[in-house]
């Protein structure tokens, strides 16, 4: 992920070929990138949207969901995104990203 764009949001299906959402949440967590994710999934399994919640996911969908639901949940991981951002942020490592994300738009 060095060197990439870092999004302001993501969303993310937790069944994908060759990584789940969950181990794509837990790599981005290892690379110490704040990047809030929302979950989707057609699948109702006991404990996965507990788990990706508690790892930091902004919102966990079930298909089929309906447009507002998901614009709601970008909306907040956007503010959420923009918060952390902020001078004040809550850590430094939050704010390289942000750092990083704005300078590859230049």
């Amino acid at each position: 992920m060095a060197g990439s764009h870092i999004p302001d949001c993501s969303v993310i299906d937790l069944h994908m070929p060759g990584m789940n959402g969950l181990e794509v949440q837990a790599r981005m967590a290892r690379a110490k990138l704040d990047v809030p994710l929302i979950f989707m999934t057609a699948h109702d399994e006991a404990g996965v949207e507990e788990q990706a919640l508690q790892g930091g996911a902004v919102g966990f969908l079930r298909k089929p969901f309906s447009d507002e639901a998901l614009v709601e949940l970008i909306r907040n991981g956007l503010q959420h995104q923009r918060a952390t951002c902020h001078p004040r942020g809550r850590a430094r490592r939050v704010r390289r990203n942000c750092e990083n994300s704005r300078n590859d738009d230049d």
